[in-house]
């Protein structure tokens, strides 16, 4: 089954003006099939606004981790839209998945940061229409918090989480 992830592109929330964002290092790591965390060390260790986090950065390398894993919801339900749409021998068209857009957002103080973005996924069928038709909203989290040592001081690093909260079938 051959995705089209070529029309996905990601929606930024923030511009980075800072030279410091140029030099934090992120580490992502699969939590499990819908769940990821990022580890976030920044180059200054002055006290950031850890919702400048929620930053959407990660959000391709989320979704196609989602996309990789057969038991991942996101997958499950793109080899069911895969089937349902066109006959398995049959080469009609391609599961596709729309841009992503911020739903939600919220800080907590300094240290803390939440962010909901959502997208749609469908299918797009062959023919000289090239019609697309989406099926289901997908909606997924990312939340940020700045670690801090036991003087409530920031130590350098940030938690971002991300995980996918809700799949809905479009009436």
């Amino acid at each position: 089954m051959k995705f089209l992830l070529a029309s996905f592109a990601v929606v930024s929330t923030l511009i980075f003006t800072s030279t410091s964002f140029a030099a934090d290092k992120r580490v992502f790591s699969k939590i499990n099939a819908d769940e990821a965390e990022v580890k976030i060390t920044t180059e200054s260790t002055d006290t950031p606004q850890a919702a400048m986090y929620v930053d959407g950065v990660e959000n391709k390398e989320f979704i196609s981790m989602m996309l990789s894993d057969a038991k991942s919801q996101l997958a499950t339900l793109a080899a069911k839209i895969a089937k349902e749409s066109c006959d398995p021998d049959d080469k009609c068209g391609d599961v596709e998945l729309t841009s992503t857009v911020l739903t939600a957002f919220n800080r907590g103080g300094w240290q803390e940061g939440h962010g909901e973005r959502t997208f749609f996924v469908g299918f797009r069928y062959y023919g000289s229409g090239l019609e697309f038709s989406s099926s289901h909203m997908v909606t997924f989290s990312e939340d940020v918090v700045a670690n801090v040592d036991q003087n409530d001081e920031y130590v350098g690093t940030i938690k971002k989480s991300l995980k996918l909260i809700r799949v809905v079938a479009i009436p």
